[in-house]
């Protein structure tokens, strides 16, 4: 028994070492993408109008300012000791946040992002990327923000060979998020279709799965690039409800597995649930995004702490599975919490966590789902097994299907009546268990016996001629004779299907009369016989 658990722990130390290795490959993969080879943009001349007086400073990627009112700031750098002639170039923008964003070369427009018009777009995480012209010595970044401006990550001019480090990076940022909050939202819809399938406890953890969910899916949102909100009041309103989604989705999800798990510590729970309530409710009543962005700073320390509290959870009540998601998303949450403490260069990873979070739930599901179908079967198996011979019941009828390839074979024992009169009922039964035994013994794993009731059956032989029925037949009963001290017979008529099941079963049936006659009759003559010669 050491030995099987050990061999248990082990593969569950290597799920585990398998999630970390997954967690630092999608970090590499982030770098990889973010650190593209070329003539690196570290500084910037930055040009911005604050209440009518312009402002020009030098400033040094990584850039990034809360504002307290929209603002636009162009940042301009001169391109030195560096010739675009010879080949394809590319600026690559791996993060800028901002509402719009307006890239020229040499005073020349060559791409943009947003409206000028409203400048009410929200983008911050996904990668931007623009062709240079050959001539290109000067490049001009106007940026607009409503909440905020920055450049996080150092822009890049790359060639073509570097351009596949942009396609990844959209991939990851672009890609997997559309992908991920899809799921999410599937999942969401999943498990509200189950609510009124299930008993009062599994429904309330899965209405508490299906909100978690579909806030989820709302705070993912936020890392969707949009180029107009329609103005900064709807922008503001959306991005509130976004962000706070956050927080609410973690909310029921702390409620769906205490639930789940049935912990004895409510008030911890409770508190949990609610300090992410009241967490989320304080930013949608933020007063502007000046307040709004310091307080996002300041609570997603709880977001942390959430995931540390379900890994608790997870550990006191030792679901390693469950564990390996809620490793990935806590590391994750870590991660991007060191980032925002310390305003490292590099992107953030919990949406992939969310994600990876959400397939626990997928997985729990399936398992829930598995055990219950599982049970299902099991049950239905037992309504449709006799229990004293090991045949299918008559309700068994209604999933085979019969074609005209079948033979159906009606049954029925000689004598039974003076059988259980005479012997008794436990010598009945056991003439009738060892009858299906012998038949059994005969049969195909294709071919069904059917006790209709009583001392009845019925065999259906799939694609068995009715010749090749009656050689079995003939073997099957031979064999009978001589399972029982007593010698039982039984009588039968073979069919093939006559395209309705009914008229088959009535032929069979009359046709096993006509036997049953002719034993009968075959029985008393042996017996006169008998008795003439005993004279």
């Amino acid at each position: 028994m050491w030995i099987k658990n050990l061999s248990k722990y082990n593969f569950i130390i290597l799920y585990y070492l398998m999630v970390i290795l997954f967690f630092i490959l999608l970090i590499m993969a982030m770098k990889y993408a973010v650190s593209a080879k070329g003539y690196k943009i570290n500084n910037l001349t930055m040009i911005h109008n604050i209440k009518g007086n312009t402002k020009i400073e030098q400033i040094t990627v990584p850039y990034y300012k809360i504002l307290k009112s929209p603002d636009t700031a162009i940042f301009i750098a001169k391109i030195k000791n560096f010739n675009l002639k010879n080949n394809v170039y590319y600026l690559y923008l791996p993060q800028i946040d901002g509402s719009y964003l307006a890239v020229y070369s040499n005073g020349r427009l060559i791409g943009s992002y947003g409206f000028s018009k409203s400048r009410s777009g929200n983008f911050w995480y996904q990668p931007f990327l623009f062709q240079l012209p050959s001539d290109t010595n000067e490049i001009k970044i106007e940026l607009s923000g409503v909440y905020n401006i920055g450049i996080d990550i150092v822009p890049t001019i790359i060639s073509e060979n570097e351009k596949s480090k942009y396609i990844i990076l959209y991939f990851l940022t672009g890609v997997f998020l559309y992908s991920g909050i899809g799921i999410i939202l599937i999942l969401s819809l999943f498990t509200s279709l189950l609510w009124k399938n299930l008993n009062e406890n599994l429904n309330n953890i899965n209405i508490c799965y299906s909100l978690s969910a579909l806030f989820a899916a709302i705070w993912m949102f936020d890392l969707v690039p949009f180029q107009t909100m329609g103005s900064y009041t709807t922008m503001f309103i959306m991005r509130k409800i976004f962000v706070s989604s956050s927080y609410l989705s973690f909310a029921f999800f702390i409620c769906a597995t205490s639930r789940e798990l049935i912990t004895k510590n409510n008030k911890i729970k409770k508190m949990m649930f609610w300090i992410n309530i009241i967490g989320a409710l304080a930013l949608l009543l933020t007063p502007n995004f000046y307040i709004f962005e310091l307080f996002i700073r300041k609570i997603s320390i709880l977001l942390f702490i959430n995931v540390l509290y379900l890994s608790i959870l997870t550990i006191k009540n030792n679901l390693p599975i469950q564990g390996l998601f809620i490793l990935f998303t806590s590391l994750a949450i870590l991660y991007d919490s060191l980032i925002l403490i310390f305003l490292f260069n590099e992107k953030i990873i919990s949406p992939y966590g969310i994600v990876v979070l959400f397939f626990g739930i997928i997985n729990k599901i399936k398992n829930r789902y598995n055990n219950l179908i599982n049970k299902l079967s099991l049950a239905h198996k037992k309504i449709m097994i006799d229990p004293l011979t090991g045949a299918y019941t008559r309700g068994f009828l209604s999933e085979i299907r019969i074609t005209k390839d079948d033979s159906i074979v009606f049954i029925d024992l000689n004598n039974f009546k003076e059988i259980n009169d005479n012997y008794g009922h436990d010598v009945g039964d056991d003439i009738l268990k060892t009858l299906v035994n012998v038949l059994k013994t005969n049969l195909r794993k294709s071919d069904y016996i059917i006790r209709m009731g009583g001392d009845e059956f019925l065999l259906i032989l799939k694609g068995c001629p009715v010749e090749k029925a009656e050689e079995i037949m003939k073997i099957s009963r031979e064999k009978f004779k001589f399972s029982h001290n007593i010698r039982p017979d039984f009588s039968y008529g073979i069919s093939p299907f006559i395209s309705d099941f009914d008229k088959t079963l009535i032929n069979a049936d009359k046709l096993m009369y006509e036997m049953k006659r002719k034993v009968k009759q075959q029985n008393n003559f042996d017996f006169n016989l008998h008795r003439e010669k005993e004279q």
